[in-house]
C-alpha cells in the first residue's frame, strides 16, 4: 500500500528514516574551510607564475609559498581530462580528501591539475598517486627549509 507524502518535514523526521544508514559521529565531519582554499584568480595566477611543479602520470601540482599559516589547495581539473562531469567531480574529490588527511604541509599554495589518464584511474592509484605527489612537496620544502 503506498503511503502519502508528509506533510511537512518534521513529519518525515519522526521515526521513517532508515536506521542503517551510515552516518558520520559528531565531531568526525572534516571540512574543506575557506581559509584552506585558493579561491581567486589572482591567488591562481601567482602560484602558477612563481610556483615549482611536480608531477606523474596522473597530475602535476604546482606550488609556491603562500601567506597563510596553512597550506591551501586549489584544483583545475579540465574537461580535457574527461568529458563527463562525473569523472572530473570523483578526481576533485580523492584530491580535496587527500589534501585534508595531510594536516602537516607547510604553509603553501598548492594547485592540483589533473591529467588525462586520471579519468581512466581507479580511486586508490590516484590517491597513492596525489599522497606521493604531497609527501615530495613537503620533503622538497623541508630540504629547502633546512638548507
Amino acid at each position: 500500500m503506498r503511503r502519502a507524502a508528509p506533510a511537512s518535514l518534521s513529519e518525515s523526521r519522526d521515526g521513517d528514516a532508515p536506521t542503517d544508514v551510515a552516518r558520520p559521529a559528531p565531531g568526525s565531519v572534516q571540512a574543506f574551510p575557506r581559509d584552506r582554499r585558493l579561491l581567486s584568480p589572482p591567488a591562481f595566477s601567482r602560484v602558477f607564475r612563481t610556483g615549482r611543479r611536480i608531477g606523474d602520470r596522473y597530475f602535476t601540482l604546482v606550488y609556491a609559498p603562500g601567506p597563510g599559516p596553512s597550506a591551501r589547495l586549489g584544483l583545475a581539473v579540465s574537461r580535457k581530462v574527461s568529458r563527463r562531469a562525473v569523472q572530473r567531480n570523483r578526481i576533485k574529490r580523492l584530491v580535496r580528501e587527500a589534501f585534508r588527511r595531510r594536516p602537516e604541509l607547510p604553509p603553501l599554495d598548492i594547485v592540483v591539475m589533473a591529467r588525462p589518464g586520471a579519468a581512466t584511474c581507479d580511486n586508490q592509484q590516484l590517491s597513492l598517486s596525489i599522497d606521493a605527489l604531497m609527501e615530495r612537496t613537503a620533503r622538497q620544502c623541508d630540504n629547502s627549509r633546512s638548507s
